[in-house]
C-alpha cells in the first residue's frame, strides 16, 4: 500500500512539475528535456532485461560502458555543434567534409526509419500485454495500423496535429519513469527481492549483443537539429546536462532491477511489465500509459525528421509529406521482415553509423585547426571513436 501510494503520488507531483508553466518557459529547462526524453524514453523500457539476459549481475557494467561511450560520441556531437556548424555555415568549404555531412544526414534518416518501426512495435507490445494478448501477427497488424495513421496524416496534413500531443507524452514518460525508480528504490529498502541474477562468463557474443544496443542511449544527437531554436552553447550544455541526467538514472535503475532480476521470466519486450507487477500493482498500467503516448509521440518526432531529411537530401526536389510518406512505406517494409530485438540491433547499428560520420567530421576539423587545444589528443579521441562505431556497424548483433 506505501509503494502504491508512493508510486501514485511521484507520477502527479512529477507530472503537474513538467506541466508546471515555470518549467514550459525555461528555455534551459526545455532545451535539456528534449534529449533527455529521447535518451530514456523507449530504452528505459527494454534495457533492464536485455543487461539482465546478458549479463546476469554484471549487468550495472555493462550500463556503465554503455553510459561511456555514449558520452564520449556526445562529445563529438558537441564539438560538431560548436566548430562544424559555423563552417559549413560559410561557402567554399571542402567538397569533403561537405559530402560526410550529407552522408551522416541520409545515414540518420534511414537510422529514423528503423526508429519509427522500433516505436510502433514497442506501442502495441506494451498495449496488448495490458490485454492479455500474445499474437506476433497481431502486434505486427497494429503496428502497420499506427503507422498508417502517421502517413496518411504526414501526407495529406502534415504532421503538426499530432506533434502537439509530444510535450504531454514527454512529460507522463518522464513522471511515470520517476515513479517506478521511487516504488523500486521502497521495494528494495523493504527487503523484497526474488532471485538475484546469477553471474555470466563475458563472451565475445555479450560483447557483439552490447553493440547492438546502443539504441538504448541513442537520442541525445537531437541538440544537434535544435539550431533554429537555441543557440550553440545552451545546446551544449544542456545535451551535457541531458547525458549525465540519464546516465545517472540509467546506472542506478540498473542498480535497482538486478537483485530483482528473478522477476523476468522470459526475456521479451515487455518484461519490465513482469517486474513492475510485483513492486505495485498499479505500475503495470502506468507503464502501458507511457509506451503507448511516448512511443507513438517519438515515432511522430522521428517520421518528421527523418521525413525532412529525405527531403533535404534530395534537394528539395520532395516535399516533407513526400519524405514522411517514404519514412512510413521503408518502416512497414522493417516491420514484416523483423523482430523487435533485431529491429534494435538493427538501430543500433545505424545511429553507430551516423556517430562513426559525426566523428570522422569531427576529425576533419580537427584536423584542419592546427592551433586546436588539445589537437593531438582529439585527433586520437575522434579517430578511436570513429573505429568504434564501424565497428558496432559491422559486429552488433540482436540480444535476443
Amino acid at each position: 500500500m506505501l509503494i502504491t501510494a508512493t508510486v501514485v503520488l511521484t507520477a502527479a507531483v512529477t507530472v503537474l512539475l513538467l506541466l508546471s508553466p515555470k518549467v514550459r518557459k525555461s528555455r534551459l529547462c526545455q532545451a535539456t528535456v528534449t534529449p533527455l526524453a529521447s535518451i530514456i524514453g523507449s530504452g528505459f523500457l527494454v534495457v533492464a532485461p536485455l543487461l539482465s539476459h546478458n549479463f546476469g549481475n554484471h549487468a550495472i557494467w555493462a550500463m556503465l560502458v554503455i553510459v561511456v561511450v555514449a558520452y564520449w560520441v556526445g562529445n563529438a556531437v558537441r564539438f560538431n555543434i560548436l566548430h562544424l556548424e559555423p563552417l559549413l555555415a560559410r561557402p567554399g568549404q571542402p567538397q569533403l567534409l561537405l559530402r560526410v555531412e550529407s552522408l551522416s544526414r541520409l545515414v540518420l534518416a534511414f537510422a529514423y526509419v528503423i526508429s519509427v518501426s522500433f516505436y510502433l512495435q514497442l506501442l502495441p507490445a506494451f498495449l496488448l500485454r495490458g490485454a492479455g494478448i500474445h499474437d506476433g501477427i497481431l502486434l505486427k497488424t497494429v503496428t502497420t495500423v499506427f503507422l498508417c495513421v502517421i502517413g496518411l496524416f504526414g501526407g495529406l496534413r502534415g504532421l503538426h496535429m499530432l506533434e502537439l500531443l509530444e510535450d504531454y507524452a514527454v512529460s507522463i514518460n518522464l513522471s511515470i519513469i520517476t515513479a517506478l525508480f521511487a516504488g523500486l528504490v521502497i521495494f528494495n529498502i523493504d527487503g523484497e527481492t526474488a532471485a538475484a541474477a546469477t553471474g555470466q562468463p563475458i563472451t565475445f557474443k555479450n560483447i557483439q549483443a552490447l553493440m547492438g544496443m546502443l539504441l538504448i542511449v541513442q537520442g541525445f544527437e537531437t541538440s544537434r537539429f535544435l539550431g533554429d531554436e537555441y543557440d550553440a552553447r545552451t545546446r551544449v550544455r544542456t545535451m551535457r546536462y541531458a547525458q549525465y541526467l540519464a546516465g545517472l538514472v540509467y546506472l542506478a535503475f540498473i542498480a535497482l532491477v538486478t537483485p530483482l532480476a528473478g522477476f523476468f521470466h522470459k526475456l521479451n519486450e515487455t518484461a519490465i511489465i513482469d517486474l513492475s507487477a510485483h513492486v505495485s500493482p498499479v505500475l503495470p498500467w502506468l507503464l502501458i500509459l507511457a509506451a503507448t503516448m511516448s512511443q507513438f509521440s517519438a515515432a511522430v518526432a522521428d517520421t518528421v525528421s527523418g521525413g525532412g531529411l529525405f527531403a533535404e537530401a534530395s534537394r528539395s526536389r520532395y516535399t516533407n509529406r513526400a519524405g514522411y510518406i517514404l519514412v512510413i512505406g521503408l518502416s512497414l517494409v522493417i516491420t514484416w521482415t523483423t523482430n523487435i530485438f533485431e529491429v534494435i540491433s538493427l538501430a543500433s547499428r545505424a545511429f553507430a553509423l551516423y556517430y562513426a560520420l559525426q566523428s570522422a567530421e569531427a576529425l576533419l576539423v580537427v584536423f584542419e585547426r592546427r592551433g586546436e587545444k588539445h589537437r593531438r589528443l582529439k585527433l586520437i579521441s575522434y579517430g578511436g571513436l570513429a573505429l568504434l562505431m564501424t565497428a558496432i556497424v559491422i559486429l552488433g548483433i540482436p540480444t535476443g
